[in-house]
């Protein structure tokens, strides 16, 4: 069995062959396509030895094909030459490569190319020998891949994608659909901002915690255990702290980096609203040296509200001789205590940012005044789509999970999203914190930013190789 080189349709297990460039008329005598290289920006100076790695990126590849073209006459030379020639001149193309022997292939997305060198033999005119080149993407492509994750709720806040499950040399975009996005806050009868937050960590990221309930944590005043929840019951308007958390082992060491540090909690109050007020402090071991930002809310008397707090950035770091120990504390008051005032703290959720991070948001509006005057479309999936032609990706809403065959968009760009979508990196383990949520809520109270929400998740993705691809990953 010769090597399986054409030019096809798609990057499919059973696409159609648009040209065989491997055939008794057409023979393949040569397939040069190294790796493509990588390029770095180097920051140096004077001053010290090195240099500092700012920024580095993997580089178009280049293809080169040696090939005889052989036919029984001149006629038929023109015309199987026109056949390769149509396919040169494409402005993007796909080819199929499969070595002999090899159990999986690989594709190369390629651009327009042109042929380097043509050599005619006098003896021979109906047997020529030809070399082109073509640029390619810097990845030779598997087969779409998936990953079912399974149901992720907001009391989880994570999921884990092992090792194992990933495919491929280098990190890879992915389409991420999540089948029920708007399970998790109820904004009521007005507007709102609807918000999912993706995240990823590689860095230890079995022992990242990212989600925690407060309920473990130290107490401090006027504050018992609920549950897995800190309840917190006001005596007085001074700020206090009312929790503390300070975590060790393994979890301490993983929290090494930059987070967005966001709580979950209720509160309630009795016969008249009062302002809630919570505080947060960071750093290390008994020392919280440092604030996050300060938030306010409105506690109604109409009923318990759910509230996401953003508190904003954190961050936990010490010296390669010392062990990390870090520190976060929950501070909270409220106006007056005239009536009761209760306070739920339900969770830290530590979004890392270090390595990708996307916040994607949709305006709600009350039915009858979204576009075309209906109503929110609460039943369709949510697309966090990293493999969008502009390299950038997009998030929207699609009419169901079944992509690449019969979904259609939904109000297209009523989704936008800030931040860098996350890839897949194969040969860690990847951690990714997943949020529903919502805010700027204008609806009357009770209102809920985030509630019980529960919904299936499913990756998609083409593994990216350097050259070819072995057989399972």
């Amino acid at each position: 069995m010769a090597h399986s080189i054409a030019f096809v349709d798609s990057v499919s297990a059973s696409p159609t062959t648009r040209l065989d460039l491997n055939t008794a008329s057409l023979r393949c005598t040569a397939f040069d396509c190294p790796p493509p290289q990588l390029k770095q920006a180097v920051a140096d100076n004077m001053m010290t030895d090195g240099g500092e790695v700012s920024a580095s990126a993997y580089g178009l590849r280049q293809l080169r094909f040696e090939h005889e073209l052989v036919q029984s006459t001149e006629d038929a030379w023109a015309a199987a030459w026109q056949s390769l020639a149509r396919e040169l001149d494409r402005e993007t193309n796909i080819i199929r490569y499969l070595p002999d022997g090899a159990t999986s292939p690989v594709f190369f997305k390629t651009r327009r190319g042109n042929v380097t060198d043509l050599y005619q033999q006098i003896a021979y005119r109906k047997r020529r020998a030809l070399t082109f080149d073509l640029l390619a993407e810097p990845f030779a492509l598997g087969v779409r891949e998936s990953i079912s994750v399974g149901t992720v709720t907001t009391a989880q806040g994570l999921f884990d994608v092992g090792s194992a499950s990933i495919k491929g040399d280098v990190e890879a975009p992915f389409v991420m659909v999540d089948a029920t996005p708007h399970s998790g806050f109820s904004p009521a009868t007005g507007n709102a901002k609807l918000r999912w937050t993706l995240a990823r960590t590689t860095r230890d990221a079995s022992s990242n915690p990212v989600m925690t309930t407060c309920g473990g944590m130290t107490l401090g005043t006027n504050t018992t255990v609920s549950s897995t929840s800190a309840l917190v019951s006001f005596a007085n308007t001074s700020s206090a702290t009312r929790v503390t958390w300070t975590p060790s082992g393994t979890t301490a060491a993983a929290m090494r980096g930059k987070y967005r540090l966001m709580i979950g909690a209720r509160g309630n109050a009795v016969t008249s609203s009062a302002t809630l007020t919570v505080s947060v402090s960071y750093g290390s071991a008994s020392v919280a040296s440092a604030s996050a930002d300060e938030v306010t809310k409105s506690m109604s008397p109409l009923g318990q509200q759910s509230w996401l707090i953003d508190c904003g950035i954190v961050g936990f770091d010490a010296p390669d001789a010392m062990t990390l120990a870090p520190r976060i504390e929950i501070a909270a008051a409220v106006s007056n205590v005239t009536y009761s005032r209760t306070l739920y703290l339900d969770w830290l959720w530590l979004v890392p940012v270090d390595e990708s991070c996307a916040t994607a948001g949709a305006t709600f509006l009350p039915s009858g005044y979204m576009p075309g005057g209906g109503s929110y479309p609460t039943s369709s999936p949510l697309v966090f789509d990293g493999e969008a032609d502009d390299g950038s990706g997009s998030v929207y809403i699609a009419s169901s999970a079944s992509l690449w065959s019969s979904a259609t968009p939904v109000l297209p760009g009523w989704v936008t999203y800030t931040g860098a979508l996350p890839r897949l990196r194969p040969g860690v383990d990847n951690r990714f914190a997943y949020m529903r949520y919502a805010s700027g809520i204008t609806g009357t109270p009770p209102v809920a930013e985030f509630a019980s929400g529960s919904g299936a998740i499913t990756l998609y993705y083409h593994p990216r190789y350097l050259y070819v691809r072995p057989a399972t990953t």
